[in-house]
């Protein structure tokens, strides 16, 4: 008799406790797995590895990152977080990683031709350092650039000197008589 009432007028409360039941499981794993998690310390890590790693995916959400020059640490490395290390935040909190892009590279652009004063000026901007040399032979405009050194519509790093050849006629000597 039991089983028969059971199965027919007591079911839906029968369910019910049975879905309680689960219910209270799957409650204790979503509490669990809300508990604040320690930001690990990705500085120096492959950006690769971590964005890739599905820990790290699933315990945090990986934004865009965002790549910065860095003369030091190698291209692809991480060299910034936007959450400290060991900061205790919520699952799938927002992390903004900051990537090597390497160190910084200008290309030098091809200034042969140019006034000396207009070269300058443009490739002392672009951040390289310009070194003046002299000749006196050929037929070229004063202060043209003649040569340049080192080679153009190359990269090069920030504070690379360009050594420029610029012409300048030949004066000659005044003298007395």
């Amino acid at each position: 008799l039991f089983i028969i009432l059971a199965f027919t007028v007591f079911r839906d409360r029968l369910s019910i406790n049975l879905g309680n039941t689960s219910a209270t499981t799957s409650a204790s794993v979503e509490q669990t797995q809300a508990e604040p998690i320690a930001v690990p310390n990705f500085i120096g890590r492959s950006y690769l590895d971590i964005s890739s790693n599905p820990v790290f995916n699933q315990n945090f959400e990986f934004g865009d990152p965002e790549y910065v020059y860095d003369k030091e640490v190698a291209e692809g490395y991480i060299v910034g977080q936007s959450v400290q290390p060991n900061d205790m935040v919520a699952p799938g909190t927002k992390i903004t990683l900051f990537v090597s892009k390497g160190e910084e590279e200008i290309i030098l652009p091809n200034v042969i031709g140019s006034d000396y004063e207009e070269a300058v000026a443009r490739l002392e901007e672009l951040g390289f350092v310009c070194q003046r040399n002299e000749i006196s032979q050929g037929n070229h405009r004063e202060n043209e650039i003649v040569s340049m050194s080192p080679s153009y519509e190359k990269a090069y790093p920030p504070g690379t000197t360009v050594y420029l050849i610029v012409y300048t006629p030949e004066t000659e000597l005044v003298t007395d008589e």
